[in-house]
């Protein structure tokens, strides 16, 4: 960052005073041009037929003496104004170099890195730890629950049979109209109730020991998934937070070098070589005559 130190001293000028300084250096180049653009080697008069009188619109230079002397001055002031924009870029330059400056190439060292998401165990992580039978006899409890409780639940098979048989042991006997005739019907049970609720409580049994077992196995897949994240996400979050003190740590270190160092780059001058001095006092007295 400190390689156009050539440019700047404890004294000279700022950025602002040196940016005016090369426009004004610029007024007074354009100024010579001018004079040197219109150099003219020949006197013109005019005569005005019958009047014998002749009258000069345009003289011709005289002496060639100061030509040599505006040309070293228009290249004088071109390299002063090039020093000085030269000095105002490389300036500019260390702030952008200060603004782009990450702790690394600050520092040296490798800065903290941020830990990894955790990557959490899944159900089918879970699943294939499993052996051909264990996983089986999960399938095999899953489908038996539900063939069970297909059979069994209210408003299927077994259970509307059930209740209709209770109902018709009530009213066993059913009065039809069919058109002039009126059919009787005759409702007698095939089995006791005491059988049927007997084999109805024996397959709920079943049933809510399937499901029971069923729901075993899937509580415990469910209570490794949560123990796993809960283990994982505890240790994240401690990593986490290390890496947020350390990180914060290095931005307060480069923030405190970047504001000394960003006082240090405004406090510098860009400072007038011995060879321009001549044409700065020069220009600079132009600009005492602007004010």
């Amino acid at each position: 960052m400190d390689k156009n130190t050539v440019f700047f001293g404890t004294k000279g000028l700022t950025a602002t005073s040196a940016n005016f300084v090369a426009n004004l250096a610029k007024e007074y180049v354009d100024r010579i041009l001018t004079e040197l653009d219109n150099i003219n080697f020949l006197n013109k008069d005019i005569e005005i037929i019958g009047s014998d009188k002749k009258n000069r619109v345009k003289s011709g230079v005289t002496s060639l003496a100061d030509v040599a002397d505006k040309l070293k001055a228009i290249a004088d002031a071109h390299a002063l104004i090039a020093w000085l924009r030269e000095g105002i870029k490389a300036k500019d330059a260390m702030a952008y170099e200060l603004k782009m400056l990450n702790y690394e190439n600050w520092s040296g060292k490798k800065p903290a890195e941020a830990p990894e998401s955790p990557t959490y165990l899944t159900r089918e992580d879970i699943l294939s730890e499993m052996t051909a039978e264990e996983r089986n006899r999960m399938y095999a409890l899953k489908s038996a629950a539900a063939v069970y409780g297909k059979f069994l639940h209210p408003g299927e098979a077994f259970s509307e049979a059930k209740k209709d048989l209770a109902e018709r042991i009530v009213n066993p006997i059913n009065y039809l109209a069919n058109g002039t005739n009126t059919i009787i019907n005759y409702y007698t049970p095939s089995l006791s109730v005491e059988e049927v609720d007997s084999t109805f409580f024996e397959l709920q049994a079943k049933y809510r020991e399937c499901q029971a077992q069923y729901n075993k196995i899937e509580h415990n897949i469910t209570s490794r998934l949560l123990a796993d994240k809960a283990s994982k996400d505890a240790e994240y979050a401690k990593a986490l937070a290390a890496y947020n003190a350390k990180h914060n740590e290095e931005l307060c270190a480069l923030e405190e070098y970047r504001n000394k160092r960003s006082n240090e780059i405004n406090d510098l001058k860009i400072i007038i070589p011995t060879s321009l001095e001549a044409m700065y006092q020069t220009v600079r007295q132009l600009g005492k005559h602007k004010e």
